[in-house]
């Protein structure tokens, strides 16, 4: 019994799978722009908030 693919109704043609588009592996490489606000998230995420001269007025 031979397979054949299923017809949907109301089309002239049977439905078949698109093909894959070609891949092509390409390593990462961040931009000079993201490096820099990496490095300076990273400095100003090491820094600590002061808060010793803050008051809270809370009335």
């Amino acid at each position: 019994m031979a397979h054949e693919p299923k017809k949907a109704a109301g089309l002239s043609q049977p439905l078949t799978a698109a093909p894959m588009p070609e891949y092509v592996y390409q390593p990462y490489q961040p931009s000079r722009e993201r490096i820099e606000d990496e490095k300076e998230r990273r400095e100003t995420a090491d820094r600590k908030l002061d808060l010793s001269g803050v008051v809270l007025n809370l009335s």
